[in-house]
């Protein structure tokens, strides 16, 4: 896998290399949770984001793990059961601030904001098939970044053309619309379990089977 010619996200430990001694391909970007290093090649060229949409998703991502941080120091150590039940609530809150952030920073304005504007639908069944048109979307962006150009290359692109153009996903559009309430998008039963609705049913048993009658 790590030898593919397509892009891959995967987790292996520390002791991988070393025991299967194999060498990190030199097209490989390494992030190295244990230092918390971020390792490029020397040959790769990785872009700068736009400003001031980089700057404001790093804000984001950095106020949501300090509230991360500061809700779990506060924790009494004498009872693990509760430091963990305590750091898993803020840890899931955390999560959605994180997908929050990204999906507001790829809707700002030098990134894909207004990007419906420039696809082109091709076909809708069976499977819909988008086209982006690069050269006026790029010239639409109020700052233009070799970011951008080389982001709207990638397949990723394409997938998110064909998922907004009949968006099914509740939670996107309700981000979209500014909410980042977690009991509005998240998607843990603590959540939501108060406001769901009970479903009553019978259960009748016969020889073979089961009969389940509504209410």
């Amino acid at each position: 896998l790590l030898y593919a010619p397509t892009p891959f996200v995967i987790g292996v430990p520390a002791s991988f290399f070393a025991h299967k001694a194999i060498d990190i391909p030199s097209d490989v970007v390494v992030v190295d949770l244990d230092t918390n290093q971020l390792l490029i090649p020397d040959d790769v060229n990785i872009p700068d984001m736009p400003e001031p949409d980089c700057t404001e998703l790093k804000n984001s991502l950095r106020e949501s793990l300090d509230k991360l941080l500061l809700n779990t120091s506060k924790i009494e150590p004498e009872n693990d059961e509760t430091v963990e039940t305590d750091y898993t609530m803020d840890s899931d809150a955390v999560d959605i601030a994180v997908r929050v952030a990204m999906i507001r920073f790829f809707n700002s304005a030098n990134v894909f904001a207004n990007f419906c504007e420039h696809t082109r639908t091709l076909r809708l069944y069976p499977r819909p098939v988008v086209a982006l048109q690069t050269e006026s979307f790029l010239r639409s962006r109020p700052q233009f970044t070799q970011f951008i150009a080389e982001l709207c290359k990638t397949q990723a692109v394409e997938y998110f053309a064909e998922s907004s153009l009949c968006p099914h996903n509740e939670t996107y559009v309700r981000v979209q619309a500014g909410t980042d309430d977690p009991k509005q998008i998240g998607d843990k039963g603590k959540w939501f379990n108060e406001s769901l609705m009970p479903i009553h049913f019978t259960v009748c048993y016969f020889s073979n089977f089961f009969l389940i009658r509504g209410k």
